[in-house]
Parts: structure tokens; sequence; C-alpha cells
């Protein structure tokens, strides 16, 4: 080492003399750039075992000796110059932090560990059925209604534990109502449903009901009853039977209503037809208040035209009439009114002509006129109507009451009356005549227009 202090060995340790002025510049750069030095060393007296010491140069620099650990010098001198620099003072480093030993090992018998209690399964739900009302139904319009049910366990199997569904729907295990509602109506009834659960399922129940509409009809200012259209195909033969209704001609001293059974002669869309009318039946009239009833046959529109009237052919309120237009195995078509309770039939048979016979008489009868020139091309519809006849000026439709048609019959295959097919009379915004519901082979139509003058 260079400058005015020097180190000298001992047998206890290192000894440091310096001069007074060394001494100054060491206390002040050890004091002031030295921090871990409370004052400027005079000597150097032994560290702790194995602790090494600290060199102290002029610049403040710190150098490790033995053990201790390198603190570097200033950073402000050039690195080239900072080993250079004269060591001033030998300051022993403090003992390094003792280990500590580690912690005997215990000997307490440890607290048994508690072990928490299960979560208790929720609690079950109850079994309920959650549907408190259905959509209301309308006659000829399928239907489907899905009832819901909640607690319990799934799944859920349903049925109807009292009353009935309306007629036409039905209930599904899975809780579906389907089908197409057949009558008008409300229906009241108690559906239940069980779960799965074992050994026993639980059962909950709930009443409820299904309103049926009527089905939405046609309207006419003339025709009320059933059409039963064939598409393309050719409709070969249409039947039916009713009685003769008693007319009240207090309400209607002078009116009409014709009860007939035909082929085609409906209105299409795109401005044709189903082909022309040809068709049979009865009229039931009032007469300044004296009631008449006649049979005839007509086809229309023709030429010429042929409306004609059955002679002696009489007819009579309560009388039971089948009427039938088909084509025979001539090729020619025939009309016939049948009036079973007296056993007199009306027959036309174009290309011939028309009369009465009795029954037994094998079928031949005198002309009451011919339809030599009449031929008849079939149409695409069958009906069953009540009509308002048209004339000039047209007569009011009578007030007949009501007429039941029965044992209807067509040539098409697997056919049935649908009550989109009924047409109603309607005339100046009123409802006069009104068809009811298909029921089995039949149906009903009433007249509604009572009080009506127009």
């Amino acid at each position: 080492m260079r400058g005015a202090s020097r180190m000298q060995a001992r047998g206890d340790g290192w000894r440091l003399h310096r001069s007074t002025l060394l001494g100054a510049v060491v206390a002040m750069l050890i004091s002031g750039l030295v921090p871990f030095l409370a004052v400027a060393p005079a000597g150097a007296s032994p560290s702790s075992p194995g602790s090494g010491y600290w060199l102290v140069a002029q610049d403040g620099g710190v150098f490790s000796y033995g053990d201790a650990p390198y603190y570097g010098s200033l950073p402000a001198l050039p690195a080239a110059d900072q080993p250079h620099t004269p060591v001033v003072a030998l300051v022993p480093a403090p003992a390094p932090a003792p280990t500590p030993a580690p912690a005997p090992p215990s000997t307490s018998t440890p607290s048994p560990t508690s072990t928490p209690s299960p979560t208790p399964p929720p609690a079950p739900v109850p079994l309920t059925v959650t549907t408190t009302s259905l959509p209301s139904a309308t006659v000829g319009t399928p239907y489907l209604a899905t009832l819901h049910a909640a607690g319990g366990t799934s799944p859920y199997s349903w049925s109807v534990a009292a009353g009935s569904l309306p007629a036409g729907l039905t209930l599904s295990a899975d809780g579906a109502i389907s089908g197409t509602p057949g009558t008008q109506g409300t229906a009241s009834f108690t559906v239940q449903v069980a779960d799965s659960s074992t050994p026993a399922p639980e059962v909950a129940s709930a009443a409820l009901d299904i309103a049926v509409a009527p089905a939405p009809v046609q309207q006419s200012p003339n025709w009320s009853g059933y059409v039963v259209s064939s598409g393309t195909n050719l409709v070969t033969a249409a039947s039916g039977e009713w009685t003769v209704p008693a007319q009240d001609c207090a309400v209607t001293p002078t009116g009409q209503a014709a009860i007939w059974v035909g082929i085609g002669g409906v209105p299409s869309p795109d401005g044709g037809s189903s082909g022309t009318l040809l068709q049979t039946g009865v009229t039931t009239a009032c007469s300044d208040g004296v009631p008449q009833d006649w049979a005839w046959w007509e086809e229309y529109p023709s030429s010429p035209n042929y409306p004609a009237t059955f002679q002696s052919l009489a007819v009579a309120p309560g009388d039971v009439i089948e009427a039938t237009v088909g084509e025979t195995t001539t090729g020619a078509w025939e009309t016939r009114v049948d009036d079973l309770s007296t056993g007199l039939s009306g027959v036309m048979i174009t290309g011939e002509g028309w009369g009465v016979y009795v029954d037994g008489s094998g079928g031949s009868f005198p002309l009451q006129g011919s339809t030599a020139g009449l031929s008849y091309a079939g149409g695409s519809t069958a009906e069953w109507i009540v009509e308002d006849p048209s004339g000039t000026p047209p007569a009011p439709l009578a007030d007949y009451g009501t007429v039941t048609f029965t044992d209807l019959g067509t040539s098409l295959q697997g056919w049935y009356l649908s009550p989109g097919e009924a047409w109603e009379i309607v005339q100046g915004g009123v409802a006069l005549s009104t068809p009811s519901a298909p029921s089995g082979s039949g149906f009903s139509t009433t007249y509604t227009g009572q009080g009506y003058t127009g």
C-alpha cells in the first residue's frame, strides 16, 4: 500500500498506523462516503472469526478482504483508477447473522381434524301441473297444445283422469293434445300426470277445458249446405236424404226454400266453375201465406234451359225424400227424386226425357217432357244445399226451420265432409241459413233470418 499509513501484524490481529492529515481524510471519506462506518477508523482490529475485512480506499471505495462481501468502488471514478488508489483503512466486516437453529420437533399430540358434514340434498319439489288453461279450437282446424308439469322426477306420463276431450282430439303420454275437432262446444276434463319416482310414482292433476268454435264457413247469397270438391276428378254420383220441412208461412207468407242434391255449378276463383250444375230436389214455398211443395230437376246453364217440375208427384211436409244425381252404365246422366213416403219417383234421363213412375213398375214411365237435345259433361263437386231460389224479382228465403241431410253419398273414394266445406246464406250482412258441423254422414241447416226484411 502507498501513502502515510501502514499496517503491522500482531499475534492478536491487525493495527493501522497513519498520519494525522491522512486520518482526517480517511475519517472524512469514510464518514461521508461509507455510511456503514460510524467513525473514522484509527486502526484495524480483528473481526469475528471468518468474516474478513473491508479495505477502505482514499476514494471511499471499499474492497473485500478475506471472506467479507465485495461492495466495489465509487461509481464516479473511472474503472481503471479504482483499484490503484491508496488504502487508508482496514475495517472489520460485521459478522454474518447467525443461522437460526431448527426448531425442535413438537412432542405434543395434534388435535384431531374435524370432517365437515356433507351438504344435505335439497328437499324434493312436489309434482304439480303448471298448465292452467288451454287455447281454444275451431271445428275442422288441426289442433295442437302441450301440457306442462314441474317437480317430481321426469320423465312424466299424462292421461285423462275424468271427463273427455272434444271429439276428434286425443292426449298422448308425453302431454300433447292433438287432432281435428269435429263438434263445437266446450269440453271439460281432468288431466293427470305421473312422474318416474320409485317405488311408487307421484301424481298430480288439474281440471281444464277446451272451447271449440264453429268452423268458419263460406258465404253465399243463395246457397246453404256443403260442397265437396274432387279436385280435377269427375264426380259421377251424389245422393242424400232429408224430410220435407213444415214452413211457417206466418213468418214468411211469401218465400221459398229449395232443397236439393247436385253435381257441378260452383264458381272457381279463376272465373270458371266446377262444371254445369245438374240437380234435383224439392221446393217448399209460401204463396200469400199458403204452403206449397213440389219436386223438380234442372241443368243449369243449358241451352235451352231445362228447369222442369214433375207433374203428379205431390210432396208434403214430413215426406222422406231421397235424391240422386249420377251417370248411368250407358253414359247417360240421370236425376231421381224419390218420395219414400208415397212410393212415387221423378226421373230425368239425358237424351230421353223425364216423368214420374210408381215403385215396382219396372222403371218405365210416361214422358212428361223430352231431353233429346240435352247432354251433360259432369262436374268436379258434389252439393247438398238449401237454396234461396233466384228469380225476377227474387223471392225471399222462406223460414223452413231445420233440414237434416242424412245418408250422403258420392262416387269419390275415401271422402268425408269437412267443416271448411260449409256454406251459409248471407244477405245484407245477415246470415239467413247456417249449416251445422258434419255429424257422421250428414249435417243440418237451420233458418236464422227471423226478423230479416231485406
